[in-house]
């Protein structure tokens, strides 16, 4: 080698020395104005000993930045990946990148819902992974491919999908406007007439009242043949007294029969109608709970619950003195209320409705929860019940006003078993599983409402928070 190629070579590596180090100086200061953080939804999946948490996650890599004063301006490169998590420590198992902005024309890019052992998400088209690997199992291509006739009528945009929690499978609308159900094991779509928004109690109530039209219909026959025509043919002499008396014969005891069936009914419609409407209010509960990101504060929790023949409620001395001894599920909207626990005894009176008798307070007078709540089980919209013997998951602030932490205890009508501080002031999502309370939030301020950093995964025997950090 000459001396002068060793010279060349020598200025090249030192200036391409200079240029890496040019670049890695610009990209550690770029970094600083990267985010990553996980979208205001995830998944809970379990299979044999192993649980995880699904969540889609964005990372916002900068690629320019200015500043003047106190104000930063920047221009990112956004990337979406899925990623898993352990349900038990929290811990990071594995992520995978799926999508980068460009590739993405129709938004939101959010998750839809959880099948058996299949995240259900919609990038631009509906897409499906396994949550355990993160395979693809689903796009739009092997939708098409599994459904001939719909290839060019999956629908683009994302408000033509709804999620069914109850059966596990997606209702679409297909671009020609023709409504479809997409099993979400087989992937194999089948045409629907199904109403989403119908309840099984509202489905029992008009089968009723079609049996009510029923009886209606069969009585004004029974009037037609055994009372209007024999009087009708009697008039006109077209018969006598004793074929009139034979064609009334059994009319009295026919339609007695018949007032019994509709009384029957009326009492069972009655009894049915009460229960649609308990259930369209759990409905409508589950449906804030799961539809909707950030939830606020107060649609989480609820005033008390029934349960094996006794009465728990949070409530103020001020609330105890104005309450209805008549009992039926309410949010709470005091701030500054210090609700205790209290307990009594319940009849149910003709119209199925709870009454309360006898309720008196916690055993432990000084306990208060300020502005507390049993927690609701976003799966039944009810009160989450982690053991039997009236032992709830309650939710309480440590300070009134938007400044308040979010608490949490898990509480019986003399004491409580643990109390946590989540530290977090809103919750984006949270679920019960039965032996843990697993939380998303955000306590970065340089976060907005719908970018969690922050997932916590709770055991519910002892309180103990396992949590991870999606920024760091």
């Amino acid at each position: 080698m000459t001396l002068k190629y060793k010279v060349s070579l020598t200025i090249l590596l030192f200036i391409g020395g200079i240029v890496f180090g040019f670049i890695f100086l610009i990209r550690g200061c770029l970094s600083k104005y990267d985010e990553l953080y996980a979208l205001p939804k995830f998944l809970y999946f379990k299979k044999d000993s192993q649980a995880v948490v699904f969540s889609l996650v964005k990372f916002e890599k900068a690629t320019s930045y200015s500043q003047n004063g106190g104000m930063v301006q920047k221009s990112v490169s956004t990337n979406y990946y899925i990623q898993s998590n352990d349900a038990l420590t929290g811990n990071k198992l594995k992520d995978r990148k799926i999508k980068h902005q460009s590739d993405i024309k129709n938004y939101p890019v959010e998750i839809v819902g959880a099948s058996i052992n299949r995240a259900w998400l919609f990038m631009g088209e509906l897409m499906a992974f396994d949550p355990f690997t993160l395979e693809t199992v689903a796009d739009l291509d092997l939708l098409e491919e599994k459904n001939p006739r719909l290839k060019g009528k999956f629908p683009a945009e994302r408000k033509y999908y709804t999620f069914n929690s109850e059966e596990l499978n997606v209702y679409f609308t297909a671009s020609d406007g023709s409504p479809w159900m997409l099993d979400a094991q087989s992937l194999i779509a089948s045409p629907s007439a199904e109403d989403m928004e119908e309840s099984s109690a509202r489905k029992e109530t008009k089968r009723l009242e079609k049996i009510l039209k029923d009886i209606e219909t069969a009585r004004d026959s029974l009037m037609e043949q055994k009372l209007r025509r024999p009087a009708r043919m009697y008039a006109a002499k077209e018969i006598n007294m004793a074929t009139y008396q034979k064609m009334m014969l059994g009319f009295n005891d026919d339609q007695s029969r018949l007032f019994k069936q509709r009384d029957s009914v009326r009492s069972l419609l009655r009894e049915v109608e009460n229960t649609a409407q308990a259930m369209d209010d759990i409905r409508r509960r589950v449906y804030s709970l799961n539809e909707r990101t950030n939830i606020s504060y107060s649609q989480l929790k609820v005033n008390g619950d029934t349960l094996d023949g006794r009465w728990y409620g949070l409530l103020s001395d001020k609330e105890g003195d104005k309450g209805s001894d008549n009992f039926n599920y309410q949010a709470l909207y005091d701030e500054t209320a210090r609700r205790k626990m209290y307990t009594g005894t319940y009849t149910l009176n003709s119209a199925g409705y709870a009454k309360i008798e006898n309720a008196h307070p916690s055993i432990n007078e000084s306990e208060y929860f300020l502005d507390g709540g049993f927690l609701l089980d976003k799966r039944t919209g009810l009160p989450i019940r982690p053991a039997k013997g009236g032992q709830f998951l309650v939710i309480f602030k440590d300070r009134i006003g938007n400044e308040g932490n979010i608490q949490l205890a898990r509480a019986t009508q003399a004491y409580d078993l643990w109390k946590l501080d989540t530290h977090l002031k809103e919750w984006a999502d949270y679920l019960y599983t039965g032996q843990q309370l697993i939380i998303m939030g955000t306590d970065d301020k340089d976060l907005s409402s719908g970018e969690c950093n922050v997932l916590q995964c709770i055991d519910l025997n002892s309180g103990k928070a396992a949590i991870y950090h999606y920024k760091r």
